[in-house]
């Protein structure tokens, strides 16, 4: 392959790096969820801590990363490197960094998160035909093979076309995405079950004001990185309502997906915990937790310990299923099953003399800042 056609496969490439991680950054920066493969972790690994570095997402700087490795290569494509090798330095140089970097991301997410990102995958793959075809031009021009500068159109409409693809199909995706964010994935059949008597127990436990006019019922998984950093919003919405919501925890665990084996024995323990009247401490706690601690008996008990909960007599308990704990907590998996609830978090927002809404993490804010949820504002003086 002659330099010239290898560098245009470098623009190529970079291309279809800013393709990919557009989409990752609009998905970190908007709280959209990632279209994913079945069987992947794209949510998990994207809402992971390792996923921001110094208050800006990873993916964010990958965008920046291939946008730079386009631009030379289309300076190589304007100037040349007959005149020295400058430009292909930094081109290997920063491939050789993004290769490293992205690998070591990936290892991470496997051997320590286990989850796989598809997303992830293809970046990793991008970056490492980046840094081979970087390499052979590097190989090729100390054999004397140069690219030779060119001013041709044609190229310039190769780049412009890449470019539409690149943020045309940045834009479809995010639609997508959007569009995405605004459903509400549960059974339309089931809405005569969406009634304060259903859906919520007449002896709590409520975050919030238990005679609030409005109330928030939260479908989550103790496991569910959503759940985890959605979950301060909502805190924050109940406390700052001046007693308007109240919002009301039922168990959603994922249990049959990875990650989540331990989902059924979390949400029991919770359920223990409401026995000592400490259900949503120990949610927060959970939530707050290092993910990796919070997802084994070793945490769980540790943090039963911090709330004064015999963690041992309470680990043998989620482990009977005839056990009182456990059999509130299954209800909560039967309710769920015959609501239809397909994601977590879902919300179900309750008023007397309003139609129930159902809402997810993106939607909700938006409905409870309107009428007829939106707190009273005091009147002008």
């Amino acid at each position: 392959m002659s330099p010239s056609l290898l560098n245009r496969v470098c623009t190529f490439l970079a291309f279809a790096g800013m393709f990919v991680a557009g989409v990752l950054s609009l998905g970190h920066l908007m709280n959209l969820t990632i279209p994913c493969g079945t069987g992947s972790g794209c949510e998990e690994v994207a809402r992971h801590p390792s996923s921001v570095w110094f208050g800006v997402p990873v993916a964010v700087i990958g965008f920046f990363g291939y946008l730079a490795m386009g631009v030379l290569s289309m300076l190589r494509t304007q100037r040349g490197t007959e005149g020295g090798r400058g430009l292909l330095n930094l081109g290997f140089a920063l491939s050789a960094v993004a290769l490293l970097i992205q690998t070591g991301l990936s290892f991470y997410a496997l051997m320590f998160l286990q989850r796989t990102c598809d997303w992830c995958l293809a970046s990793n793959g991008i970056v490492l035909l980046l840094f081979l075809a970087h390499a052979i031009l590097s190989n090729q021009h100390a054999k004397g093979a140069s690219i030779p500068p060119s001013k041709s159109p044609m190229e310039w409409s190769y780049v412009g076309a890449l470019a539409i693809l690149a943020f045309g199909g940045i834009g479809i995706v995010a639609t997508q995405m959007r569009e995405a964010a605004g459903k509400t994935p549960i059974n339309p059949e089931a809405r005569n079950l969406m009634t304060t008597d259903v859906l919520v127990r007449s002896d709590g436990p409520f975050l919030g004001d238990p005679k609030a006019p409005v109330t928030i019922v939260e479908f989550a998984d103790l496991f569910c990185p959503a759940c985890r950093s959605s979950y301060p919003m909502v805190r924050s919405m109940v406390q700052e309502s001046n007693g308007r919501f109240r919002l009301v925890f039922r168990h959603m665990p994922l249990y049959k997906l990875q990650g989540h084996e331990l989902a059924l024995n979390a949400a029991t323990l919770a359920e223990v915990a409401k026995e000592q009247g400490r259900f949503f401490d120990f949610i927060e706690a959970v939530y707050e937790a290092p993910e990796d601690e919070a997802k084994t008996i070793d945490g769980l008990m540790q943090i039963l310990e911090n709330l004064g909960i015999d963690s041992r007599k309470a680990v043998e308990r989620s482990k009977n299923p005839d056990d009182p704990a456990f059999k509130r907590m299954y209800e909560d998996v039967e309710l769920t099953s015959k609501l239809g609830v397909q994601m977590t978090p879902t919300y179900i927002i309750l008023m007397e003399g309003v139609e129930p809404k159902v809402a997810n993490t993106n939607t909700l804010r938006q409905i409870l800042s309107e009428p007829p949820y939106a707190p009273e504002q005091p009147e002008p003086r």
